[in-house]
């Protein structure tokens, strides 16, 4: 707790152990007992009652500040009372590194926070990496080539505590990459044009990470290799055809058609799958822009009619989409 508040506006004096230990104190009550929680801008935030001059005095002294009364029921009690809700400022705030020395600060601290935080439990040669020069000319030469970083994207290791670290930055779980490790994405601000393309590349890298993000969110096992390599030769056959929803460079979302032959309809049938978008660009008309290509992909090449099957609870996902006919119930025997 000590070091994510400690980030804030990067040169702020350090925390007294009296706020460590009333920080550490609010974050293990009990609920009905509890007055701390954060807000969307990531400040910490206390309830203490007015009456309580000892306790607010406490806590200014600790960094807070007030931020507004409010009325509440005393509890195990029907009696009203107002309470104090108090501030400590956002933790993080980011500013552009305007001199040499601000940059030679800004390492210096980014590597504090490595060992402390990101690579704790990590073995010696990887944390040399991450903090040795190599890395950061790396690191320095990708940004360099761009006027500015689209996207900031990162795996945390499936570590609780670092999950918790990247969270308070406002960064949000994201799917899995290739090798299914969790990302977290800090979801970008700006609003730019989503495209949608057939896959060209059965061998996208970018196809491995939104297939393992949908699988990990509908609780199936990561695609292997070899799985991976079944994929890509389906694609290349022509068994599959998959929809990518790009935003700039970067694909977001995607879906895809199966073919197989009906007899009923003695023409090509399609079935509709691997419908996934990530978690920070839903709700911005991707899932619509996606079926709406497939469907008409599938009327250009002859497909009879595009089927689904899903969970009762996504049924009303499906239908304001066009899926809204009722073929009877699925069943199936898996060899």
């Amino acid at each position: 707790m000590k070091n994510q508040i400690n980030m804030a506006n990067g040169l702020l004096k350090p925390l007294t152990k009296e706020t460590v230990e009333l920080i550490a104190q609010w974050e293990y009550e009990t609920p009905c007992n509890g007055c701390s929680f954060k807000d969307r801008f990531g400040r910490i935030l206390l309830r203490v009652s007015a009456r309580n001059k000892k306790a607010i005095r406490a806590y200014k002294k600790a960094g807070f500040r007030y931020a507004e009364t409010i009325q509440d029921e005393i509890a195990f009690s029907d009696d009203m009372e107002d309470f104090r809700v108090m501030a400590l400022p956002s933790p993080i705030t980011v500013r552009e590194a305007a001199s040499e020395t601000d940059a030679a600060v800004f390492w210096e601290r980014l590597h504090a926070c490595y060992k402390r935080d990101i690579f704790s439990d990590s073995d010696i040669d990887e944390l040399e990496y991450f903090l040795g020069s190599e890395y950061h000319d790396h690191c320095a030469s990708e940004l360099g080539e761009r006027t500015r970083a689209l996207y900031a994207e990162l795996n945390y290791g499936s570590n609780a505590r670092r999950r918790h670290f990247w969270e308070t930055a406002s960064f949000m779980e994201s799917g899995a990459d290739e090798w299914d490790e969790p990302l977290m994405i800090l979801p970008p601000e700006e609003n730019a044009p989503i495209t949608i393309e057939i896959l060209s590349d059965p061998e996208d890298r970018q196809l491995k990470k939104l297939e393992n993000g949908f699988l990990k969110e509908i609780g199936e096992t990561p695609s292997t290799e070899e799985k991976q390599e079944k994929l890509a030769q389906a694609i290349r056959d022509g068994k599959i055809t998959f929809f990518m929803a790009k935003r700039g460079y970067r694909a977001v979302g995607m879906c895809s058609i199966a073919k197989c032959f009906s007899t009923f309809a003695c023409a090509d049938t399609g079935i509709f799958d691997d419908f996934y978008i990530e978690p920070a660009f839903r709700r911005k008309g991707v899932a619509r822009m996606l079926a709406q290509a497939a469907q008409q992909w599938a009327k250009d090449n002859g497909i009879a009619s595009l089927t689904v099957t899903c969970a009762p609870c996504d049924e009303k996902m499906y239908q304001p989409l066009g899926f809204d006919t009722h073929l009877g119930r699925t069943f199936a025997y898996l060899c």
